[in-house]
């Protein structure tokens, strides 16, 4: 009876201890990573929402050349 009482709590703690492993390789390995492309991305798509192309080939000067737009 002793021997199946320790059989018993041995197995509930390796498979806490699974459970807690797997979740934390998920999280360094997929979250972690997430984080990573996301702190990438960010400053490439806030920097593509207040390009101007006109503005930056120089097409439209805004009215120093005394044309502005047609």
């Amino acid at each position: 009876m002793n021997w199946l009482f320790l059989r018993l709590i041995f197995a509930c703690l390796f498979s806490t201890r699974i459970a807690y492993e797997w979740t934390e390789d998920s999280v360094i390995k997929y979250l972690w990573s997430a984080a990573g492309y996301e702190l990438i991305a960010v400053p490439l798509i806030i920097t593509k929402k207040h390009h101007h192309p006109r503005v930056a080939d120089g097409e439209d000067k805004g009215g120093e050349s005394g044309e502005g737009r047609k």
